[in-house]
């Protein structure tokens, strides 16, 4: 209908079988105006489109209610910035950084007991749940819907991460055994070494893990753990691929360094048996760091 543009893009965009309900009128052209005129407000930076926004809106419909009463009821300033990050404009995805996850979602993590570095881990997994697809699945930020405040959403979501985070941890068992240290298959001499210096093996390894500054112990988790590819981790780092491939291999050859160092120094194991302990280090690094960072998650 030429006298409610927004409302005919509207309707072209609601499931067939619910067109019926709403009409082209000059009510939900001004509703339609009016969360357009609202999330242009909140969020001047931002110049997405009217097309993709109305999309969204129409699909987050609720179908169980009248639909101009439940319309009016959504929260489209918040669905306009998720739409917006689903489509990865970078603006967008720095306002949900600054006005959700730094600061009031930190706040939250800190209500619920979460220590500063377990914050940090979990505000990362919310990054990547949100803005992510995964197992077939789309980015979770997909699934808001509007009929509350996003940060309220958040803030559920990141309840349900630390619950899920502390039950993971006490399905683990406390220590790590000998299956969970580098050791080489291929080389029967490592895995004679690392069987007898086993302790010494265990506390080298784990102090050079947990020696790490705190952003390569999450790249490291986040790669090996989550699986979140090079590309993805770019992006939430605002880096490219080669450069978060820097890191993640700075990182491995910093753990192999002062696993060795550890070795020699603190536990005065001699040169031969150090370097076949390496060896075995090096070989087996990225399954041992899998074993023991999610020992160690949360």
């Amino acid at each position: 209908m030429p006298g409610h543009p927004l409302a005919t893009a509207f309707l072209h965009h609601l499931p067939s079988g619910f067109r019926h309900s709403l009409k082209a009128s000059a009510a939900l052209e001004s509703c339609l105006s009016e969360h357009l005129i609202a999330a242009r407000a909140a969020w001047p930076v931002l110049t997405f489109g009217n097309e993709p926004f109305l999309r969204h809106l129409a699909e987050r419909l609720p179908q169980q209610e009248e639909p101009l009463e439940a319309l009016r009821r959504l929260h489209a300033a918040d669905l306009f910035l998720a739409r917006a990050c689903l489509e990865n404009d970078r603006e967008a995805i720095g306002l949900l950084e600054r006005s959700f996850l730094r600061a009031s979602l930190r706040k939250a993590l800190a209500a619920k007991g979460a220590s500063p570095a377990e914050a940090d881990e979990i505000l990362q997994k919310i990054r990547i749940k949100l803005l992510f697809s995964g197992e077939g699945k789309p980015p979770k930020l997909a699934e808001y819907s509007g009929s509350g405040p996003l940060a309220s959403w958040l803030r559920v979501l990141a309840a349900r991460m630390v619950l899920d985070v502390r039950r993971r941890r006490k399905a683990e068992p406390a220590d790590l055994s000998l299956s969970d240290l580098p050791v080489s298959e291929a080389d029967p001499l490592s895995a004679l070494v690392a069987q007898r210096y086993h302790r010494e093996l265990k506390a080298a390894f784990q102090a050079a893990v947990a020696g790490l500054p705190r952003k390569e112990r999450t790249l490291l988790k986040l790669h090996h753990l989550e699986g979140v590819s090079l590309d993805s981790l770019g992006a939430i780092y605002h880096a490219d691929r080669a450069t978060v491939a820097r890191w993640l291999a700075r990182s491995r050859r910093a753990i192999i360094g002062e696993t060795r160092r550890q070795l020699v120094e603190q536990h005065r194991i001699n040169d031969s048996d150090v370097d076949s302990l390496i060896r075995g280090v090096q070989s087996g690094l990225d399954f041992s760091l899998r074993r023991i960072l999610g020992k160690s998650e949360g």
